[in-house]
């Protein structure tokens, strides 16, 4: 049924709201509040990005026809960010625990945050949580060769920035890896190449006993 023009001081209200058509910014739907949330011309009211009304809309400055909202709030996920950490909840791999840097050893689509609560085997190398001794990164062999309560593969031993498993001298500090003598896998840091008992690092004559 056609809604009947009303006339305000010789002006149409078409939608009786007490805005005359020429100055409302929503001429054909009621809104005598004229809320313009969201900055432009058309009025909350009749104002539409995403074929829900922005009035309506748990998020109407972004398009999200489904109004999925599964985390609370009163935003819906294609805005809300529900764990604060600058990812909103439909992009967050882990849209309940804060992550910004989303990691996901696993690539499972799940987020380290959250595996670390719902997962049994976080990063997937057929070793259990509970007794991984790396539990975020892959190493089935639980190699453990420089002592302390986590494996070689995420354990840096002597604090010089090469992990362990990686670390060509791993007992004594050698960011710099260097490997000058004999061309062994052990670096000069902790390698006697003449086994004179003076580490080659430290030897004058590392060649010669």
């Amino acid at each position: 049924m056609r809604q009947a023009t009303v006339y305000l001081n010789c002006t149409a209200d078409t939608d009786d709201d007490g805005y005359a058509n020429t100055i409302d910014n929503c001429p054909a739907v009621s809104n005598a509040d004229q809320a313009d949330n969201y900055g432009t011309s058309a009025g909350d009211a009749c104002e539409d990005t995403d074929t829900v009304l922005d009035i309506a809309d748990n998020c109407p400055t972004v398009s999200n026809g489904g109004q999925a909202n599964n985390y609370g709030g009163p935003a819906g996920d294609a805005c809300d960010d529900s764990d604060s950490d600058t990812v909103v909840d439909e992009s967050d791999n882990c849209p309940t625990t804060s992550n910004v840097g989303q990691e996901d050893v696993d690539g499972d689509g799940v987020g380290d945050a959250c595996d670390a609560t719902n997962d049994v085997d976080t990063d997937n190398d057929s070793i259990l949580n509970e007794v991984d001794n790396c539990p975020t990164t892959p190493n089935l062999d639980q190699a453990n060769n420089y002592g302390g309560s986590a494996g070689d593969a995420c354990e840096d031993t002597d604090n010089d920035g090469p992990l362990d498993d990686v670390d060509n001298c791993p007992t004594a500090p050698n960011p710099g890896q260097e490997n000058t003598y004999g061309g062994s896998a052990v670096g000069d840091a902790c390698d006697d190449v003449d086994s004179d008992g003076v580490v080659d690092v430290d030897d004058n004559c590392p060649d010669m006993y």
